[in-house]
């Protein structure tokens, strides 16, 4: 190790090297330096707050770690860095409402409420939030608790749950003995089957929820980021990052489904069943004339028809029953397409400045010197447009 030259106290000048040795030591520590220097002999110490190695003097205790935020979040009046923009009670406070509006009977409006509480609960302290993400999960499962599926008369044994047989009669044509024969293989003897309800009629459920849901939020007295709706002032706090964040929990359904990921089937609007192709079938039953050896006069009589088996509708040929067909626009997904300009995450460098912070020797006024922007193309909810 190499030593520093120092004098004794007595030698001439020995006060002006102890000053500039001190000097030299506070500038080292202050960096953060490795190497500690006696004060005594001059000797390089690999550690400080222990004995010299050289001479055995004390060697200057070493500074205190920085402080760190939890420390700094305890004193009176500090701000603890890295706080979350938005409080847990904000979070809860949305959930609470959803469960009310749900045990109202209305899911659409609960089911938007709770998405919210969990696209702000990606701003807040998981540790202080009551309500996890899970539990969130099934709150918004509970909001369409069939599914999108509703029960309709079974088209093949018109809802008797037994497989009709035919029997002919003496005039020749043949007629309907309902409850005989085996169980209906369709619906397994129950004599409904499942299948997707109007889109259209969700469509609009869903489009005056929505228009309800931003009167509610308006006068709670909330703010619009994006689709999502937070406290007052909270959108000024958001770095670019948690914005995008925020716009991409909240982002916009495919138009074409509205979320639900099926259109409906334009043959029988959502009905899966169209009417009866039988001439003169009225409401499934059909008018039946005869002949008889002892009267001249053709005798009518009314009786099921063959071929809706008096349901007076059919099984929709096109869609097979289910009323809808999977969405083409977004394949199901109910989302809109992954915006091409920033990969779906939002946000990215500014365009004007390169990401850099600085446009011609100024701040970028773009992006107020962060380097970083909301995506132009998609607005920072990282879906096409």
């Amino acid at each position: 190790m190499a030593r520093l030259p120092f004098i004794a106290g007595k030698a001439p000048g020995a006060g002006v090297r102890l000053a500039a040795l001190a000097v030299f030591l506070a500038a080292c520590l202050a960096a953060g330096a490795a190497l500690v220097i006696c004060p005594k002999c001059g000797y390089e110490n690999a550690e400080a707050g222990k004995p010299c190695v050289h001479c055995g003097a004390a060697l200057p205790k070493p500074p205190p770690p920085p402080e760190t935020a939890g420390a700094a979040g305890k004193r009176p009046g500090a701000v603890r860095p890295g706080l979350p923009p938005v409080e847990a009670g904000a979070v809860e406070e949305e959930i609470a409402l959803g469960r009310q509006h749900l045990a109202e009977g209305s899911p659409e409006l609960a089911r938007l409420l709770f998405r919210n509480a969990a696209a702000l609960a990606l701003l807040s302290d998981p540790a202080s939030l009551e309500t996890g993400g899970d539990a969130i999960l099934e709150l918004l499962r509970a909001c369409e608790p069939s599914g999108m599926s509703v029960p309709v008369p079974c088209p093949d044994c018109g809802g008797t749950g037994k497989r009709a047989m035919q029997r002919a009669g003496a005039d020749g044509r043949a007629s309907l003995l309902d409850g005989l024969g085996r169980t209906c293989e369709k619906c397994e003897g129950s004599g409904t089957v499942m299948a997707f309800g109007s889109i259209a009629e969700r469509k609009y459920a869903r489009g005056r929820a929505e228009r309800e849901y931003a009167v509610l939020q308006r006068g709670r007295r909330m703010e619009p980021a994006g689709r999502a709706w937070a406290p007052a002032g909270t959108a000024a706090r958001l770095t670019v990052e948690q914005s995008a964040m925020l716009r991409r929990a909240t982002s916009a359904p495919c138009p074409e489904c509205m979320g639900f990921g099926r259109t409906d089937c334009g043959a029988c609007r959502g009905g899966g069943r169209v009417k009866c192709p039988e001439r003169g079938c009225e409401d499934g039953m059909i008018e039946v004339k005869t002949r008889s050896s002892w009267s001249k006069t053709p005798l009518t009589r009314r009786e099921k028809c063959r071929t809706c088996r008096g349901l007076g509708l059919v099984r929709c040929s096109r869609c097979d029953g289910k009323g809808s067909f999977v969405c083409e626009k977004c394949n199901g997904s109910g989302e809109r397409g992954t915006c091409a300009s920033c990969g779906g995450e939002g946000c990215g460098p500014c365009r004007r400045c390169g990401g850099t912070g600085r446009h011609r020797d100024a701040e970028c006024a773009a992006c107020g010197g962060r380097g970083v922007a909301l995506c132009e193309a998609c607005r920072g909810d990282g879906r096409q447009k």
